[in-house]
């Protein structure tokens, strides 16, 4: 392996890395206003690689760190709320809710999940906005859904592939 060991030296620098590296793509994002969902999701997997290579605790941290930078040094607050909300917890709630092993009850959480934060988020901007909300709902499932499994793939690549290089 790249990192021979687990001593906490290089658990936080291999930490510190992910942390950088999703700082900087969301800053990119955040400046040039492009990709920015795509970008949210990048930066969730690289959490899905501390997770990966270390446990689920040490990618809590780096989550909190994360989102602490973001807000601190994103010009685009709502992309680091979208982060520290949603993107970046979801990579350490779905590795709990996958240990289940069962996927109907996995789906049935996932689901129940992403409904919940998104009456969270529909009741903090439903002042300002006026749509039909089912449209809306479908239209975010079906957006979750596939960002759930766009991420399960890239992770299980990332395992196949570049697992000994972790």
């Amino acid at each position: 392996m790249l990192l021979e060991g687990d001593g906490l030296t290089k658990r936080l620098a291999f930490c510190s890395v992910i942390i950088a590296m999703s700082v900087t793509v969301l800053y990119v994002t955040s400046v040039l206003n492009v990709l920015k969902l795509s970008m949210l999701g990048m930066a969730s997997l690289f959490l899905a690689l501390v997770i990966i290579r270390y446990d689920v605790k040490s990618a809590t941290w780096c989550f909190v760190a994360t989102s602490l930078l973001l807000f601190i040094v994103l010009p685009n607050k709502l992309m680091a709320a979208a982060y520290a909300t949603f993107f970046g917890g979801y990579v350490i709630i779905k590795c709990f809710i996958e240990k289940i092993g069962k996927l109907n009850i996995e789906l049935v959480l996932k689901g129940i999940l992403f409904s919940a934060l998104s009456l969270t988020v529909a009741f903090v901007f439903a002042k300002n906005v006026e749509v039909t909300w089912i449209y809306v709902a479908i239209g975010a499932f079906l957006c979750f859904a596939v960002y759930d499994l766009v991420l399960s793939l890239a992770i299980t690549w990332f395992k196949r592939r570049f697992y000994k290089f972790l």
